[in-house]
């Protein structure tokens, strides 16, 4: 007997199903297309006009840049992009495996 698990409900979605389903409806592009467009839409919106932004309008502008870097390095790791060790999400040191696969 399984277990069914509803995966439209976010609070029951596992680490690793949460990250293939965002994966199977965005990439980087589309991350940063739609971010921009949302900024963009608010900062045209304000009557003091894109070149005017005030510290919080500032503050979300580096927050979408930093949430489009991190879209695209999960993305790059998923891809195994990396030289790195350890698992830069969890820690735990990487196997290294020789040429006969052990």
């Amino acid at each position: 007997m399984g277990i069914v698990v509803d995966l439209n409900d976010f609070s029951v979605r596992t680490p690793e199903q949460i990250i293939r389903i965002f994966y199977s409806l965005y990439d980087y592009g589309k991350v940063k297309e739609e971010l921009w467009e949302v900024f963009r839409k608010v900062a045209i919106n304000d009557e003091r006009g894109v070149g005017a932004l005030e510290d919080v309008e500032a503050r979300t502008a580096l927050l979408f840049d930093h949430l489009m870097n991190l879209v695209q390095a999960v993305e790059r790791l998923r891809q195994g992009v990396t030289d790195a060790e350890n698992c830069v999400i969890c820690g735990q040191i990487r196997r290294q495996h020789n040429n006969d696969g052990a």
